[in-house]
């Protein structure tokens, strides 16, 4: 059975390692935290969507980017998904 969760600071490094084992291992997520951490962490939280199988693998992500993260001033706050 899969859950779905939204992921918090202790999954930050099983994110790297999906992106780098599933997506390509050269992505500059999966290599570097500085660069992840400005577009994907709000807060401390990692802003990702976690599919996690019985044994609490993750086996899907869905990435996003809201906008009042860079502008808390916009009237609006939107997800872009990544």
């Amino acid at each position: 059975m899969i859950n779905y969760v939204h992921a918090d600071e202790n999954d930050f490094f099983h994110i790297q390692k999906f992106i780098k084992e599933n997506l390509n291992a050269d992505h500059i997520l999966s290599k570097n935290k500085k660069v992840f951490s400005h577009f994907y962490v709000n807060k401390s939280d990692p802003q990702f969507f976690l599919a996690k199988d019985g044994e609490d693998t993750i086996v899907g992500i869905l990435g996003y980017i809201t906008s009042k993260q860079f502008d808390e001033n916009l009237p609006y706050d939107i997800a872009w998904l990544a």
